[in-house]
């Protein structure tokens, strides 16, 4: 019951994603203790919402098998949803036509409360999608659509970003002129300098 509530005023504030799915997180659990008098108004949410969606033939059918169900248990719907009711009512007629309506109603009219809860399910997710927009792509598409445009927007910026921190990151390298250990200044200058102490020993011995 709180699950259809909400899905209420999730039409009522104009969030039909998030109404569907209450609603049918709702028929299920109903549909799962076998909690017949609560699906009538389960089924008029889900076809208020077909109707706003433009599935009319979807939603005819729903609204006519909530009547047949509350006619069959002896219930009726809180007057504080007749308002909304008939709106829907009056706006699906006029979308589908006096004759086209009617033969729908009939479809709904004849299904058992079982066969009502599985047409809802099966209508489940297939729920008319725009044809522009973002919103017209699907989910997957429209994810990498939108990552595409933010990398193409922001691009310039990481460029300069990314080539200043690879530079950082990779340091060329010092060429290497030494070909020998480094020495002390002092052992470089007894290095280079000629060998006197050999050259004496040399001239006594001569």
């Amino acid at each position: 019951m709180a699950l259809t509530v909400r899905a209420r005023v999730a039409i009522a504030a104009g969030e039909p994603d998030q109404a569907e799915r209450d609603a049918h997180d709702a028929l299920t659990c109903a549909a799962g203790i076998k909690a017949y008098l609560l699906i009538p108004d389960i089924l008029e949410c889900l076809a208020a919402l077909a109707g706003q969606d433009g599935s009319h033939r979807e939603a005819a059918p729903l609204f006519s098998a909530a009547e047949a169900i509350r006619l069959r248990m002896g219930s009726v719907r809180f007057k504080i949803y007749d308002a909304g009711y008939q709106a829907s009512m009056a706006a699906l007629r006029n979308a589908m036509g006096e004759k086209d309506f009617e033969s729908a109603w009939a479809e709904g009219a004849t299904l058992s409360t079982e066969e009502a809860i599985a047409y809802a399910q099966r209508g489940h997710g297939q729920r008319k999608r725009p044809t522009s927009g973002w919103a017209a792509l699907t989910p997957h598409r429209a994810r990498r659509g939108a990552t595409r445009q933010r990398r193409a927007g922001q691009q310039g910026h990481r460029r300069p970003a990314f080539r200043l921190t690879a530079h950082r990151a990779n340091p060329p390298q010092p060429r290497l002129h030494q070909t020998r250990p480094h020495l002390p200044r002092a052992a470089r200058a007894r290095s280079s300098s000629p060998r006197l102490t050999d050259t004496k020993r040399s001239s006594r011995g001569l």
